[in-house]
């Protein structure tokens, strides 16, 4: 027990000095929180070192000897404490020991006028609720809190600071009880649905940047599938309505389910089911029923509050609506698979007032032409002079090779081709440039008739050399006639874009140069007027028509944020690591904002696992994401490009200079601006850095610059600003202190440490994932013990326990003693390698029949 603790891990006489002053009856609150805050400061001076008396504990282990001393005040319950924390009305996060006995004392007095009961009401909630067949009902005061909502601050900026307060307070309730609910009913929604759920619930905020509170709020049991966004049921409540949906999840997956789904879903419904949507009705953003024609966005069946009172009654309405609901979401995934195709955009018709009108504000919202505008039309015009008609013939393998890469536009990959250009012989490389010479300047034939000659004539084929790379070499040396969208098919070919703005498409009969040479003349005439003399200007304001159009607002802003908003992901994501959302908020913000981050901390504290989840949030695709393990071999050469050894055709050895992973993600993120692209340096720590990254180091500070890489010094290279790095680095070897000054000024360092303070968020992981999955609940005491000891052992933080070696579902005292034999020893074996004492201080024996001796469990 505490008071054990307190006692026997202190100087003489310096707990009995402490101990009596606090255990004195306080005369009043103030008192109290100051009592109590000496007990909790005493037991985190012993913890520093080495005690495991925990300062969280000071509250119920006090205010219990005021009370057994028959006085007024109540002892707070831990468990009682737990209850009333889910349902939202008290914060277990404060850090002010005293002040949550004053939170908690003062709710009971308000709640009732027998405290003493209500404590233990709320501790066998805790203790039952839940983990038996019992349930509680909701709480029948949720549509008044979403009405009164209305009359509360809906931003900071509204009210006074204690009314913002109330708000605040009062939409965490709303939240943390359907919450609440979702957890006591998961498992009976999944045995109903067949398929396993997690419980999700939304941020505080509609619009999270504006700090706009919202009024309603939903819990949604969420299929879970393959980590896909899938389907869910929710439970909606706002200020008119209580309803059980089914929620396809739309706005989280691709573009186009919302149209198959209402395309799908057109039948009349049973009796008792809506089509309902949400929107602004008398000053008030409620739910409402719609015709199959509209805009809708779940299938409900309304509740009442009445039924949802009891527990038995709430578990009944809940798993008879599931159960009604449960057909719309097995066809959902049956006949719209998430990869439904995006839709067409709407064709965009604009006359020439219009286009200029829409060129003007995608120079504004682009700030065209930036740095790397500037670098990539440099680049343009440096090739248009290693292509003129008396230059050609001095053009070089490697020259060549810079022109058909992703500079002044990608014409995509060009393996085949790279690969035919190194093993061209003298006489070869003879018969590329006739070709490229005849390609670009034989003007007796149409440029049409060029291109196809060039694809079919085997005099003149290049092997690798299609259409794509043709059209780029024209777009360079006659902008006039040619567009810089080189592909013809494809996301970013000229077909999408002639379709998207209404133009005629080329027959499909057509042979490839015609239906190049005629989309190039259409979009040319379409654009006249609009960047005459910059065709880069063009392709990248055509891009960003098309891109804009598709990312336009279809929806109300309101939808946006309650159904498909990336904050609420941030949030969900947040959840599903154990972290709180402010952090997991705040790592991308630093991210979004500076571009390059290392998370540092001691093994087993997630940090890779965190970014690569947080990697596949802002990059889906596996293409935009990339994980790398850096160790003390890494070079230059293996991380960004180096000559690398290929046998040739003839059986000849060749030198080839190939792309590393930062120089392949780096160009695709070149080559999709739009998109964000992320590469996560694991152990980052482990290389010789300012070796490995070279010129990156100017380049990583200095995004809008470019720079020649060592083995091409007359070619510029940039790092795009779309590109995130994110290293990881163990604390455990101490070699943070060794990172060089420079390379520390360009990345943000985010720690991931269990410090004895619980400030960090990693240090309340493990205590989140077993209250949230109901593990053995001796675990985060006992982890945290063993932290302090290495705390007093080593001097610091940096080599205590992540909470990972920890979470594995099921974990009793036989499999943590596993653990700690086959993970946990090992590790700190090595950091008392010459010390057996110290060791044995460590074995799974020694700890754990200290931690069941000292540490009481049960009020």
């Amino acid at each position: 027990m505490l008071l054990n603790q307190l006692v026997k891990d202190s100087e003489a006489g310096e707990a009995d000095r402490i101990l009596r002053e606090a255990f004195t009856i306080p005369k009043d609150l103030e008192e109290a929180q100051r009592k109590i805050n000496d007990v909790a400061a005493f037991a985190a001076a012993l913890r520093e070192r080495g005690s495991s008396a925990a300062a969280g504990r000071a509250p119920y282990f006090t205010s219990w000897f005021w009370w057994i001393q028959g006085a007024q005040w109540q002892p707070l319950h831990l468990s009682a404490e737990q209850s009333l924390s889910s349902m939202g009305w008290l914060s277990r996060d404060s850090e002010d020991q005293g002040q949550r006995f004053v939170s908690y004392a003062t709710l009971i007095d308000r709640l009732t006028d027998d405290p003493l009961t209500a404590s233990y009401v709320f501790s066998w909630v805790s203790r039952e609720v839940g983990r038996s067949a019992q349930v509680l009902g909701m709480d029948s005061t949720l549509m008044d809190r979403c009405n009164w909502s209305y009359q509360l601050p809906m931003t900071p900026e509204e009210g006074s600071a204690g009314e913002w307060a109330t708000a605040v307070a009062n939409t965490r309730v709303v939240i943390a009880e359907l919450k609440r609910v979702g957890d006591m009913l998961a498992d009976a929604v999944t045995e109903v649905l067949g398929r396993p759920v997690k419980v999700r619930v939304p941020g505080i905020y509609w619009v999270p940047v504006d700090k706009a509170i919202r009024a309603g709020s939903w819990m949604a049991w969420q299929v879970v599938s393959d980590g896909k966004d899938t389907p869910s049921i929710r439970l909606n409540v706002d200020a008119g309505t209580v309803m059980l949906s089914f929620n396809p999840e739309i706005f989280q997956n691709r573009k186009g389910m919302i149209y198959a789904l209402r395309e799908a879903f057109t039948e009349d419904l049973p009796e008792g089911l809506a089509r309902m949507k949400q929107t602004d009705v008398d000053g008030k953003y409620v739910f409402v029923e719609v015709a199959a024609s509209e805009r809708w966005s779940e299938i409900a069946l309304p509740l009442t509050v009445g039924a949802l009172a009891t527990g038995q009654s709430m578990k009944e309405s809940i798993l008879n609506g599931v159960k009604r609901l449960a057909p719309f979401l097995k066809r959902f995934e049956e006949e719209i698979s998430i990869s439904t195709l995006d839709p067409e955009p709407s064709p965009l018709h604009l006359d020439e007032s219009g286009i200029s009108q829409m060129y003007e504000r995608f120079c504004a919202e682009e700030n065209y032409p930036t740095a790397a505008d500037k670098d990539n039309i440099a680049s343009g015009e440096l090739f248009r002079q290693l292509l003129q008609q008396g230059r050609l013939a001095a053009l070089t393998k490697q020259e060549f090779r810079r022109i058909i890469a992703s500079r002044y536009g990608s014409p995509g990959p060009q393996s085949r081709l790279n690969a035919a250009i190194r093993d061209a012989d003298d006489e070869e490389w003879s018969r590329v440039l006739s070709t490229i010479d005849f390609l670009l300047w034989d003007e007796a034939q149409p440029t049409e008739e060029r291109v196809d000659k060039v694809l079919t004539d085997e005099r003149l084929r290049v092997r690798g050399l299609g259409a794509a790379v043709a059209m780029k070499l024209l777009a360079i040396v006659h902008p006039e006639t040619s567009t810089l969208v080189y592909p013809f098919e494809g996301e970013h070919g000229k077909a999408k874009i002639l379709e998207f703005l209404g133009l005629p498409l080329p027959a499909a009969t057509e042979s490839a140069g015609r239906r190049h040479c005629e989309a190039n003349r259409t979009l040319q005439s379409h654009l006249h007027g609009v960047a005459p003399g910059d065709p880069w200007g063009q392709m990248r304001f055509l891009y960003w028509l098309r891109r804009n159009s598709e990312s336009g607002d279809t929806r109300d802003d309101r939808e946006v944020a309650e159904t498909g908003s990336f904050e609420q992901k941030l949030v969900d994501l947040a959840a599903d690591l154990y972290l709180d959302p402010e952090f997991i908020s705040e790592i991308h913000s630093l991210l979004a904002s500076h571009k390059q981050a290392i998370f540092f901390g001691p093994p087993g504290t997630g940090k890779t696992f965190v970014a690569q989840k947080l990697a596949k949030l802002v990059a889906p695709d596996e293409e935009q994401r990339l994980l790398v393990q850096f160790h003390p071999s890494t070079s230059y050469e293996d991380f960004v490009e180096g000559y690398r050894p290929e046998l040739r055709d003839d059986g000849a050895l060749a030198y080839t200079l190939e792309p590393g992973p930062l120089r392949l993600l780096a160009t695709a993120a070149a080559d999709d601006p739009h998109n964000t692209y992320v590469l996560i340096i694991d152990e980052i720590n482990r290389a010789n850095l300012p070796k490995v990254l070279g010129e990156l180091l100017f380049l990583l500070e200095y995004r809008d610059e470019s720079a020649s890489l060592m083995y091409r010094p007359g070619e510029k290279f940039s790092l795009p600003k779309n590109l995130w790095i994110i290293g990881t680095m163990n604390t455990a070897d101490r070699s943070i202190a060794l990172i060089d000054a420079a390379l520390r000024r360009r990345f943000q360092f985010v720690e991931f440490i269990p410090d004895s303070a619980g400030t960090n968020p990693v240090s309340k992981v493990l205590r989140n994932w077993v209250e949230q999955n109901r593990e053995l609940e001796v675990l985060p005491d006992l982890v945290d013990l063993v932290n302090s000891r290495l705390r007093t052992e080593l001097g610091g933080e940096h080599l205590a326990l992540g909470p990972s070696y920890f979470m594995k579902p099921g974990i009793d005292e036989e499999a943590l003693r596993r653990i700690w034999k086959f993970q946990i020893e090992p590790l700190i074996g090595d950091l008392f390698f010459n010390d057996h004492e110290r060791r044995q201080k460590f074995e799974f024996d020694t700890i754990w029949n200290e931690f069941v001796r000292t540490t009481g469990t049960a009020e």
